[in-house]
């Protein structure tokens, strides 16, 4: 609009001319309006930038060609391109912007176009390239930065989300850095390495120690640094087994996964393509989602380690009330004819004990029994403390008769100090685990009322 009204105001100019470049003009916005683009041709988009040259034209050659000093609006649609047009689309407008140029002065000439004004064309044409091409690149970087926080934000709510965060952090690493392959290394107890999760590969467990000789896993775990192996057929650190075994892959890195200044794993990326830079593009995204494993395993061991509390008695270790009513109720539920045996178990005079031994020795006792109680039982038994001193056996596909021999055998592993009295029952068609329970209850106080130190065991 500018560039129009500074040319009207000037008497010289041709106003025919002036109107017909009006009308073009307007015609770009009608066009960019009305036209349902998303439905066309993609290249069908670059009819409005050809309007606007033709109209920049008829503009400039109506105020007589080039010294007209409008011929800065062709750089508009290079602008354009370069911020929301593709590269084939910006060629084709530089294309354009080099004809609106030359063309004038190779093919109409004159006073309006004189040859002279042929070097400021070119350097005109040369710098909008050098213009756009720069601002396309930046746009497309832009871009290219936004998808790839996308994709990580997304792989940390999957990471954060998943019932395995570990397996579910190897596959978010192949997916925001395009590798082939992700492995997890964490440390034991002797601090050996192991594979905890493995993603894009068909690969066993594997154990790194310090005795394996100089590895890249290791570098990365004492140092704390990540290590980039941009060739990885031919370098030191690499096993060349494990690098067989991983399907060759032409570049690896091994990111450090720490947490409170210390290493906590290491995870390992393979890329089928050589990878050389960590500064830029996918792969510098690994350092980022090694900071979210580092938090997301911190939070899955700390709800396996809030289960297994909820689920365990903290004196004695063993399965507490709750674990015991859902073993329980498992055994019943199977549908088997295989018998099922329940017993309970109590320390006679416990109260006594405690009040004349004190709290402290009648805590130990309690645990000591509850070791000794363990031993005797087979991996399909389940031994849990119910109550106070109370303790309850689930003994699957065993008779009453093996039972009360099993029974009888734990009695006799009770520390000394104190003694045991137990009441066994045998499942009965189809008896609730409730009513299982009460009648193990009742003959266990009935061994109580006998004396105590004994089991008594009803078949029926």
């Amino acid at each position: 609009m500018l560039a129009f009204v500074l040319v009207g105001i000037d008497p010289a100019t041709d106003h025919g001319e002036l109107l017909l470049a009006a009308l073009m003009g307007c015609a770009v916005p009608v066009l960019v309006v009305l036209v349902p683009w998303r439905l066309v041709r993609r290249g069908a988009r670059m009819v409005p930038i050809a309007t606007f040259f033709v109209a920049v034209f008829v503009l400039r050659d109506s105020a007589g060609g080039q010294s007209a000093g409008v011929g800065v609006l062709a750089l508009l649609p290079i602008c354009w391109l370069a911020l929301h047009g593709s590269r084939r689309e910006l060629s084709v407008g530089l294309v354009g912007l080099a004809a609106f140029w030359l063309l004038p002065v190779l093919l109409i000439g004159g006073t309006g176009y004189p040859p002279a004004q042929l070097r400021n064309a070119i350097m005109y044409v040369a710098v909008a390239t050098m213009i756009g091409v720069t601002v396309h690149g930046l746009v497309g970087a832009l871009a290219t930065n936004a998808r790839n926080v996308a994709r990580l934000a997304t792989a940390a709510r999957s990471v954060h989300t998943a019932a395995d965060s570990r397996l579910e952090i190897c596959a978010a690493a192949c997916d925001v850095s395009g590798a082939a392959f992700a492995l997890l290394y964490e440390p034991d107890a002797t601090g050996a390495l192991h594979t905890s999760a493995v993603a894009g590969v068909a690969a066993g467990a594997q154990t790194i120690d310090a005795q394996s000789g100089r590895s890249a896993t290791w570098v990365a775990f004492a140092t704390r640094r990540p290590v980039l192996v941009a060739d990885a057929a031919s370098h030191p650190e690499i096993n060349q087994a494990l690098w067989i075994a991983h399907g060759r892959p032409a570049s690896m890195l091994f990111e450090p996964v720490q947490r409170d200044d210390r290493t906590i794993g290491v995870l390992v990326v393979g890329w089928s393509g050589r990878v050389s830079d960590l500064r830029s593009g996918r792969p510098a995204l690994i350092g980022l989602l090694a900071a979210e494993a580092a938090t997301a395993i911190a939070h899955t061991d700390l709800v396996h380690r809030l289960g297994e509390l909820a689920d365990t008695d903290a004196l004695t270790g063993l399965p507490n009330r709750r674990t015991w009513n859902r073993e329980l109720a498992q055994a019943l539920a199977t549908g088997s004819p295989t018998a099922v045996c329940v017993a309970m178990l109590d320390l006679d005079h416990f109260k006594a004990y405690n009040d004349s031994h004190g709290h402290l020795a009648g805590d130990r006792q309690l645990k000591t029994s509850a070791v000794n109680w363990q031993a005797q039982l087979r991996s399909s038994d389940v031994l849990a403390r119910v109550g106070g001193e109370e303790f309850a056996i689930l003994l699957k596909g065993c008779s009453i008769q093996d039972a009360r021999a099993r029974v009888e055998h734990l009695r006799r592993a009770t520390p000394p100090g104190v003694t045991c009295s137990a009441g066994l029952v045998e499942r009965q068609g189809g008896e609730s685990g409730e009513a299982l329970m009460e009648r193990a209850d009742a003959a266990l106080y009935a061994a109580k009322r006998n004396g105590r130190d004994q089991l008594l065991a009803v078949a029926a």
